[in-house]
């Protein structure tokens, strides 16, 4: 049944995934001073937004808002810090005992600001979703005032009983009790959302019944006091109108013939419906930030691993890392590597990385896949129908070219690059070619309602999965008891899961639609939209191919865990070819719509801003041609000998009045000069078809323009002022960054239960000049990585500029050891240099611009 037919829905206060998110939390759970399913920590909330707006109260519906969520996170990550929080955390008894009633004032004053409408679990009507966190915000920065303004209301609900304390938003006061049972007789829906261990009236029953004792408490400790015509209109509907049972049902609810002691609230027994499920989701992260269908940091990390020791030859090295990263991911694909490396960039993605996404994807799901077996994407035709093969740093071919060495005239057949455009192309089909791999080797997604069991469920007759029924909405499972007969044929009986034991299936059926989709058919089309937009791609190739607009995700249009493709209709209805989905095929659809959709919105986002880039300058695209050439060699130059480089050739074309498209190439590796200054021949295709040498630009010119940049480098135009030497004083520079870096170090500290000390101070300072470095303007997360087949966790610490759940983000990487064991002094030092460098180049390229402005204008070109 839908939330749409309840009238009222039972939220926890404390979500229940925090209870596994929260390391405080779960160790409260673990000494059994906190419940994540007491009354205390439930109320009964609207689902409806006309009738929370009538109540003055929150309603809830479908997702938490993050807002709520992380406020509450804030607060238990800011207690966990406390010295009590730390104690608690290592089992101190009486620091655990403090903390929870530190957890309980919290949660009650939380409590009491759902019910005055003072804080919103979901978006009620007529609000956006920024004004309802809005209001969740202002509540969470004046908390402690907001408790001491309201603690008469806060403390009465200790005195309260465990039902009142449920429906303690509905029976406030005469005004919500009327309302309440207004929509009862006005809608054809149940009160509450309970127990399915019976039929539907009898469910409604239960719901009557326990709002009629929660209101016979309020009145009889004198909190609530009825007028004459609602007291009429409790007896009517909460007594005399309840609908027809039978007897069964009715002792099984019926609060008179009940022991109070014995009975457990409708709220309290367990089910599986779309709320819980996605208030599972909720609590997520991953689900939260839109990540879904992202590629991670690890996965890219790897990707680069890979790519580095296939550049380098080292196929051994590449297979064995391939085959670690399948086996940590359990399935899958690598990638993401163009679109995190145009961060920072308009235009320049090398070949190696747009060809090792694409390699990558084409062996997903493939946990014995021959890496390198890459026929199917190193070796493609271009628009001309001529061959190419890539050989790990870049696309080669046969062609004539013209041999000094043999002679004028002579041509022979040579290796030929491929120029960084036509990289671009062929780059552009082999990723085509590995997501049409990729999408065809992906397995259907699991069923999130048919789960294992653990082992220590099993009897000596076996251990079945747990399934969600659809009509009870409860998990069951059919038991094999005994034995009889001559033929020893099977007792059976049908076993629920408990409460507790059902929210543990519910968390596992939430992951495993998390799992289909973030390693489904819509995540392996979301990378490559994500490249294609990175790097260009359409404009080689101008359509999506089909497999992936089959497959990309959408709202209305979701594979189900049977391998069929449903379609949603505006009624809510998810159908194929005419057949209705039912049961929990209809949740799994439905749950699996909310769940990515946030990741959907970050997808579309993602995608637009790289396809809004501006198309490269005619300068970019020439420095894009030599960086590729460079790369292409393995030789990666620094900024200022990018600035000789094109200086040098700039000068070449000039003198010998070379126009139109060229390739280049470099001279071979000799001793003494394996790096930036071989010399480059320049050639142009001719008539004939042949590539000619037409110029060359020498050792000795390439020589002279770093000496020409170098100088200008060394006599900046004007007297540099005072250098901000100490990043850690306000107005610096560097003052922010240097905060966030700090922050996110302290942050590193606080999960490992360590205090910041030296170790602290020197990562810090390491850290501020990787990201230097790195051209980092911010740092929004220093994390450290997990374990791979070849590193123990934490060997390597990352500095993030973006969410890397929701690329395009930057990353800057080091050891971990080096980080905390180079001396702060040595590391300000190098702050200090990087500075006076970065002013030094910054001068360089004035001048040269210039400089080249001049003669550009004197050339009359360009």
């Amino acid at each position: 049944m839908s939330t749409a037919k309840t009238i009222l829905q039972s939220h926890h206060v404390l979500e229940q995934a925090l209870f596994s998110n929260s390391p405080l939390l779960k160790k409260l759970d673990q000494f059994n001073l906190l419940d994540k399913d007491t009354s205390a920590n439930r109320l009964y909330l609207p689902v409806k937004g006309y009738l929370a707006d009538d109540l003055d109260t929150s309603p809830h519906r479908g997702r938490t808002r993050s807002s709520y969520t992380d406020g509450v996170m804030d607060y238990l990550e800011g207690l966990g810090e406390t010295r009590d929080g730390r104690a608690a955390l290592e089992n101190d008894l009486a620091a655990l005992q403090r903390v929870s009633a530190r957890v309980e004032r919290f949660r009650d004053t939380l409590k009491v600001a759902l019910i005055n409408g003072d804080a919103f679990a979901t978006t009620p009507d007529g609000m956006t979703d920024a004004e309802a966190n809005a209001v969740n915000r202002k509540l969470y920065s004046r908390f402690a005032q907001y408790d001491v303004d309201h603690a008469a209301q806060i403390n009465s609900l200790k005195l309260m009983g465990g039902i009142e304390s449920e429906w303690s938003a509905v029976i406030r006061s005469d005004s919500r009790v009327s309302r309440v049972i207004d929509e009862i007789y006005g809608a054809p829906s149940n009160l509450v959302r309970g127990s399915s261990k019976v039929d539907m009236p009898a469910r409604e029953v239960a719901g009557r019944m326990e709002m009629r004792l929660a209101i016979s408490d309020a009145v009889k400790a004198g909190r609530l006091t009825l007028s004459e015509s609602t007291t009429a209109q409790v007896r009517r509907v909460l007594l005399d109108d309840l609908p027809e049972i039978d007897g069964a049902a009715r002792g099984f609810y019926d609060l008179t013939s009940t022991p109070l002691g014995n009975y457990k609230p409708v709220s309290q027994r367990g089910f599986v419906t779309m709320d819980l499920l996605i208030g599972e989701a909720s609590a997520s992260q991953l689900v939260r930030s839109g990540g879904l269908l992202a590629s991670g940091a690890d996965a890219i990390l790897t990707t680069r691993r890979i790519s580095e020791h296939l550049q380098q030859g080292n196929g051994t090295a590449a297979q064995s890392e391939f085959n670690h990263a399948v086996a940590r991911s359990g399935g899958g694909w690598l990638g993401g590597m163009a679109t995190a490396s145009v961060i920072g960039t308009s235009s320049f993605v090398p070949a190696a990385v747009i060809a090792a996404d694409a390699l990558f994807m084409s062996k997903a799901f493939d946990k014995g896949a021959d890496l390198l077996d890459n026929r199917a994407v190193y070796q493609q035709k271009d628009n001309a129908g001529v061959q190419w093969k890539f050989d790990g740093n870049n696309w080669q071919r046969q062609a004539r070219m013209e041999n000094s060495a043999a002679g004028p005239g002579v041509a022979t057949e040579h290796s030929v690059g491929a120029s960084y455009e036509k990289a671009r192309e062929l780059g552009a089909k082999a990723s085509v070619s590995a997501v049409e791999l990729a999408l065809k080797a992906a397995p259907a997604p699991q069923d999130p309602f048919n789960l294992p069991a653990r082992g220590d469920e099993a009897n000596g007759f076996g251990n079945p999965n747990w399934h969600r029924d659809a009509q009870t909405q409860q998990w069951t499972r059919q038991i094999k008891t005994d034995v009889v007969g001559a033929n020893d044929r099977g007792v059976y009986e049908t076993q629920t899961a408990t409460p507790e034991r059902a929210a543990e299936l519910n968390q596992q059926a939430v992951q495993r639609i998390e799992d289909n989709i973030a390693h489904g058919k819509a995540a392996i089309a979301a990378s490559y939209l994500e490249n294609r937009a990175a790097t260009r791609a359409s404009d080689f190739v101008p359509l999506v191919p089909d497999a992936v607009e089959a497959a990309r995700a959408r709202p209305d249009a979701i594979l189900g865990s049977d391998n069929v493709l449903y379609q949603r209709d505006d009624a809510g209805t998810w159908s194929h070819q005419g057949r209705v989905a039912q049961g929990n095929m209809a949740l799994e659809l439905e749950a699996t719509r909310k769940i990515q959709q946030p990741s959907i919105e970050v997808l579309d986002r993602t995608v637009a801003a790289l396809e809004a880039r501006p198309a490269p300058t005619n300068a970019e695209m020439n420095r894009n041609e030599v960086r590729h050439g460079y790369a292409s060699a393995g030789i990666s130059p620094s900024p200022q000998w990018m600035e000789a480089i094109e200086l040098a050739t700039a000068r070449t074309r000039a003198e010998h009045g070379i126009t139109g498209a060229t390739m280049q190439q470099l001279a071979p590796a000799v001793e003494g000069n394996a790096g930036e200054s071989r010399a480059i021949t320049h050639y142009q295709v001719g008539a004939d078809g042949v590539a000619h040498p037409v110029a060359t630009t020498t050792t000795e010119e390439l020589r002279a323009a770093w000496q020409e940049v170098s100088a200008l480098a060394a006599q900046p135009t004007q007297q540099p002022g005072p250098l901000q030497a100490d990043p850690l004083q306000p107005g610096g520079a560097d003052y922010a960054l240097h905060q966030q870096i700090r922050a996110g170090v302290a942050a590193l500290d606080a999960q490992h239960g360590r205090a910041p000390d030296a170790v602290s101070d020197r990562m810090t300072a390491s850290l501020l000049v990787l990201a230097k470095e790195n051209d980092l303007s911010r740092v929004d997360q220093v994390a450290l990585s997990a374990a791979t087949g070849h590193q123990p966790a934490g060997h390597t610490v990352f500095l993030v500029k973006g969410d890397v759940s929701s690329p395009p983000f930057t990353l800057a990487t080091m050891t971990t050891d080096r980080a905390v064991t180079t001396p702060v002094e040595v590391s300000m030092q190098r702050y200090q240099q990087m500075n006076q460098e970065a002013q030094q180049q910054s001068a360089a390229r004035q001048v040269e611009q210039q400089a080249q402005e001049g003669r550009v204008q004197g050339m009359g070109r360009e």
